[in-house]
């Protein structure tokens, strides 16, 4: 058995797990993993999980160009797999009788008020009864409520809970930036030196504050015009900027990833996103998800570049334009 643990820059972590299909063909072991898996959510505590075999995924990415977006469970839940968990604020929106009585193989009540859905004894099933197992999934999504769940459009906004962590996330975070800001190490993380607020006005304020950049590089002798040219020049003026050791602050730092977002937004096309449990604003283009304050807080204080990271941007854009 192999176990991946993936910790992305994402509103929701994943916690990966591939079994060998082998190891399901028994049915003592296929009870066993059962077992192992509500184990495993009891220590976890997720909103959603599922388990499914490959030739499931693939098909949903065709059908449902799933790839294309991704999962967001604050847009909608992507679908219902051979087994789904359902967190409490799931089984809660839903309604307990209705998730135990959907139309499946198995519907059981765990111990912290979330629910375990199978669809059927086996995971297997989809391969030898796939049909049957369609008609199932279709019966229990309808049963369930379809304004729950994914549709394969980016812009869907389907029926979702009040999630749980997402405020003990923000009292957390809460706490860490009270920590850093009363830390002497807050000057090795810009970014958590601002509250929310602050980022809504830099948001608001995104393209002024993109302008008084230019002209304050201007009177140095550097003419940005907002092309893809000009980030380039932006790389050598932070670069004269660190061998004459001044410090940027907070303020040059809005400044300046102001700057690159608003060449990516005039070449891409991408917009801010900012939700209650992002800690920074994101430039989103489709699926595509890029933040220019981080990416300008590596710039100042580890000397990283802003031209590969915007090339990165727009060539995998132009390889997947469905992005």
């Amino acid at each position: 058995m192999e176990v991946d643990i993936m910790k992305v820059f994402a509103i929701f972590e994943p916690l990966i797990m591939h079994v060998e299909r082998d190891f399901l063909k028994s049915v003592d072991r296929l009870t066993e993993f059962v077992t192992l898996l509500k184990e495993l959510y009891g220590v976890i505590r997720p909103a959603y999980s599922d388990v499914m075999i490959t030739e499931m995924m693939e098909h949903d990415n065709i059908e449902g160009r799933r790839n294309l977006i991704g999962t967001d469970l604050k847009r909608a839940l992507p679908n219902l797999h051979w087994a789904t968990f359902l967190g409490p604020e799931y089984v809660n929106m839903f309604g307990v009788d209705r998730v135990l009585t959907s139309p499946v193989y198995s519907a059981e009540r765990l111990p912290d008020s979330g629910a375990l859905l199978l669809l059927t004894k086996s995971p297997l099933d989809y391969l030898s009864e796939r049909r049957q197992f369609e008609k199932r999934r279709t019966e229990a999504k309808n049963h369930l409520g379809l304004e729950a769940f994914d549709t394969g459009d980016i812009s869907h906004k389907g029926k979702v809970p009040i999630f749980r962590f997402l405020e003990e996330k923000e009292r957390l975070r809460q706490q860490r930036f009270t920590r850093r800001r009363e830390s002497s190490e807050s000057k090795d993380d810009l970014l958590s030196t601002v509250r929310r607020e602050e980022w809504r006005e830099w948001i608001a304020r995104n393209r002024s504050l993109a302008l008084e950049f230019a002209q304050d590089l201007a009177a140095g002798g550097f003419k940005l015009d907002f092309s893809s040219d000009s980030v380039r020049c932006v790389d050598n003026y932070v670069e004269r900027l660190r061998a004459s050791k001044t410090t940027p602050n907070i303020e040059f730092l809005k400044k300046l990833s102001a700057y690159v977002a608003q060449v990516v937004v005039q070449e891409t096309g991408a917009r801010f996103s900012f939700d209650d449990s992002d800690d920074i604003p994101f430039l989103r283009v489709g699926g595509l998800q890029v933040s220019p304050l981080a990416r300008a807080q590596k710039v100042l204080l580890e000397g990283e570049k802003f031209e590969p990271w915007y090339r990165y941007v727009t060539e995998e854009l132009k390889i997947n334009p469905e992005l």
